[in-house]
């Protein structure tokens, strides 16, 4: 008899393993097997800014303003908040070497001007621009790495993302206004990023950026690279020729 008790007993613990239903055993593993969806083009862009916001250095472009030569573009960003971007032939139709810098009471100009030529440049000065930049001062390129950048992270923002070639590394991206009757929060164009957060390349109406080398370390803080002055600041566009004085007749 204790031969068949034995046998009993095991098909009895058996029953609550093998379970009630007919069918063969699931597959180990085949219920934590899971389909997990690629990032819409949006919010990758997102998710990159959002680390541009809180990433500081300093990093060298090839700036290639429309319509004109390239040259190299040098951006700071202090650690405090504080930033400086170096334009060199910014201003007065090429002739004019420019910095765009912001401190805690604003934004200035900080400019070369030619006093009769461009090889006898006067002394460096800086001027305090009103809020919003006013056209005529505002070369754009400064805005890719500060109030651009919040707009590219928001939902709201009336925009459209998609994937993009360019010639810059990181990963790059399209964006487009979709509405015609609110301005759009940045220029449309296209936008890369690294992983980490440095801008790598731009394409704006004013431009192209392309990061040379890597990003290094920020500065503490960016201060002004000369005296504040009173007088105007430089316009970005040339200035008109000078009246040729008309000759007087001799009595």
């Amino acid at each position: 008899m204790r031969p068949v008790r034995a046998l009993l007993a095991l098909c009895v613990l058996a029953v609550p393993l093998s379970g009630c239903s007919d069918g063969p055993p699931p597959k180990p593993g085949a219920a934590a097997t899971r389909t997990v969806a690629p990032q819409e083009p949006r919010a990758q862009l997102a998710g990159l800014v959002a680390a541009a916001l809180d990433h500081r250095y300093t990093a060298s472009y090839t700036y290639t303003p429309k319509g004109q030569p390239a040259r190299k573009m040098d951006v700071a960003l202090g650690v405090d908040g504080s930033w400086r971007i170096d334009i060199p032939n910014g201003a007065l139709g090429g002739t004019a070497n420019i910095s765009m810098v912001s401190v805690k009471d604003g934004v200035y100009q900080c400019g070369v001007a030619p006093v009769t030529a461009p090889a006898t440049p006067g002394p460096a000065t800086c001027v305090k621009l009103a809020a919003p930049v006013p056209g005529k001062y505002d070369v754009r390129v400064q805005h890719l790495f500060t109030d651009w950048l919040p707009p590219l992270t928001s939902r709201s923002a009336a925009l459209s993302v998609a994937v993009a070639k360019f010639e810059a590394p990181g990963s790059c991206y399209s964006v487009e206004s979709t509405s015609a009757s609110i301005a759009a929060p940045v220029d449309p164009g296209t936008y890369c990023f690294s992983p980490d957060g440095v801008l790598t390349g731009a394409r704006i109406a004013a431009g192209t950026l392309v990061l040379v080398g890597a990003a290094a370390a920020p500065p503490a803080s960016v201060p002004l690279p000369g005296p504040v002055s009173g007088g105007p600041a430089l316009q970005l566009a040339a200035l008109p020729p000078a009246p040729t004085p008309t000759p007087t007749k001799k009595p």
